[in-house]
Formats: structure tokens, sequence, C-alpha cells
């Protein structure tokens, strides 16, 4: 397989994964994560999102290829609810990008993923479940710089 297919195997169907136009959302383990040019990349992605992510656990941030960045990134601090668990957007009702809306579409959806958080408290009214596969409470939390 060429290189351009093996990005190509990794990514979901063009779709409507937020922003102004659908794309392909990159699948977990896709080779295009943290596979782009930092130097020559907008500054955020089509969902509004920071472009340098550590989308692959390398704890080095680096744009991945595409229009849109893999995992999810949280900017606010309320303890709101995603308005549609699944549909790979991090949102709730009123559009913020909550720690609780990315955990639920995390679950949600099939594979690894990654949530980023702007440095911050973050306080949860109710108990949140996080799970991988069958394993309730199974995750990692890495502290890295602050976005």
């Amino acid at each position: 397989m060429s290189d351009r297919g093996s990005y190509l195997a990794r990514r979901g169907p063009l779709q409507n994964n937020g922003g102004p136009s659908p794309t392909h959302a990159l699948l977990s383990r896709s080779p295009a994560i943290d596979a782009g040019d930092d130097q020559n990349s907008p500054g955020v992605d089509q969902h509004g999102m920071p472009r340098s992510l550590d989308g692959d656990g390398d704890l080095l941030p680096q744009v991945d290829i595409g229009a849109v960045e893999f995992g999810f990134f949280v900017d606010s601090f309320n303890d709101t609810t995603d308005v549609n668990p699944g549909d790979g957007i991090v949102a709730d009702a009123a559009g913020n990008r909550t720690l609780r809306a990315a955990v639920q579409e995390a679950n949600a959806l099939p594979g690894e993923n990654t949530i980023t958080l702007v440095a911050g408290r973050y306080e949860l009214d109710i108990s949140i479940s996080i799970f991988s596969g069958a394993a309730v409470g199974d995750w990692t939390l890495r502290m890295l710089q602050a976005v």
C-alpha cells in the first residue's frame, strides 16, 4: 500500500464532523495523526481546535494531516452534557466544549481517543464514567504542557 493509501485507510467517511463543511475524521492509530507540517498549517482546524495537539500519546504535540485534529479539545469548565454523543463533535447545547461532553463522545466512539484540556480546575457535579472497551474506569491521565 502506498503512503497515501495508508493515510486513507484510517479515516472515517466524509460526513458532518462539525465545522463549515464535511470532513473525514481520523480514526485511532491513523498514520496521519501527528504527521503534518507544523510550520505550514493554520493555527486552528476546521472545528476551531488548536492544530498542534498530541494525538498519538508520545507527549509531543504536532499537527495532524487533514482538516481536523484527532481527539477532543476541552476549553470550558462547565459541567454539561454533550448534545449528541457519538457524532464526533464535543459540544453541549450552547456549543461549549466541556470535559463531560468530551468523555461522552470518547465513550460513544470505537477505538482510542485523546482528550486535551486547557489548564485549570474542572469540577464535576455528578460522577463521570470513563471506559475503554468493556473495562469501566480504564483510562490514562497524562499531565502535559498547558494548551
